[in-house]
């Protein structure tokens, strides 16, 4: 869990809501502050109504180790004001910028937002949405050839999250070629962002041991809109990022069927779906943690687990610890 307070939104407000027995809507009102400051008096606690490691612990809850927030941006933000040093003041502290999809030229964002990131004091990295062709040495390559002249300071994120029509083992195959090459280059293995869906669609048959081995070494940026805690897939033991939230949150109103699911008034859904929901009359928007101070409109937000000095040590050692 991690320190909430007026004005929060989000996955954690609504766990800290169901503690207090109130509507879990994710946006943390006056309401949840009154009781909140509550909560506190009658536990003995400093009445101050900021959920930090004691209330939480009070709770029952879990505290968080410590993160770092950040975003990640891409050519999707090209006509959006993005004030860096608003993000900075906002509380991110480290910004992943696309350099391409496969071995595309670079986005026209890709050093723009590198270069006014970094000087607004974000550490600062890249990633490849990766597209599974015959030779992963072309995009690998690509995205090498990219950031030879730009200084990272964590490694690169390889985003899988298309089949691009290729098998499941292709892809785990592809994959683990793109890692082996970028690691022989760069001295680190890089990061592979993925969610726990798509990851499940890949399975293990026919994969070569040797990919099998390269990708499982890597660390884990899991993508998961809405969830208090990334879930962990495949051959990890752990995340390393978390993907938490880019979209809006809304509560439905009305009994509504989507994509083979049920929902009932009350229930909460993110993303794709609470627009689609809104759009179809049957909800309320009532958050969008995918908002933040010096993006226009909404954008990934993603959580690094550990502090700002552990974030640029990721590429100190070639192993995953």
């Amino acid at each position: 869990m991690f320190t909430i307070r007026m004005g929060s939104v989000g996955v954690d407000v609504a766990t800290w809501q169901r503690v207090l027995g109130l509507n879990p809507d994710g946006v943390f009102g006056p309401r949840t502050h009154d009781r909140t400051i509550a909560f506190q008096r009658a536990h003995g606690l400093g009445a101050d109504g900021v959920v930090g490691p004691a209330t939480w612990a009070a709770g029952g809850c879990v505290v968080a180790p410590s993160v770092v927030e950040g975003v990640d941006l891409s050519i999707a933000q090209a006509g959006a004001r993005v004030d860096f040093e608003r993000l900075f003041a906002a509380g991110v502290r480290f910004v992943v910028v696309r350099t391409q999809a496969g071995e595309a030229a670079p986005d026209a964002t890709f050093r723009p937002f590198i270069a006014a990131a970094r000087a607004a004091g974000h550490l600062v990295s890249v990633y490849q949405y990766a597209l599974a062709d015959a030779d992963f040495a072309d995009d690998a390559d690509a995205l090498l050839s990219a950031i030879d002249s730009v200084p990272i300071d964590f490694p690169a994120w390889l985003d899988v999250e298309s089949l691009n029509g290729r098998t499941p083992a292709q892809v785990i195959d592809f994959v683990g070629g793109w890692v082996e090459r970028y690691r022989a280059r760069r001295g680190h293995r890089p990061t592979i962002y993925t969610g726990k869906g798509f990851w499940g669609l890949l399975g293990s048959d026919g994969t070569s041991a040797l990919a099998k081995l390269a990708v499982g070494d890597c660390r884990l940026a899991s993508a998961a809109y809405g969830a208090a805690f990334p879930p962990v897939f495949g051959p990890w033991s752990r995340a390393t990022f978390h993907q938490w939230a880019g979209n809006s949150i809304a509560t439905i109103t009305k009994p509504w069927a989507h994509l083979d699911r049920n929902y009932a008034p009350g229930d909460q859904v993110w993303g794709s779906n609470a627009r689609a929901a809104v759009a179809a009359g049957v909800a309320v928007r009532v958050a969008a943690p995918g908002i933040v101070d010096g993006v226009d409109g909404e954008v990934d937000r993603d959580r690094f687990f550990g502090t700002l000095d552990e974030l640029r040590g990721l590429t100190d050692a070639d192993t995953f610890a």
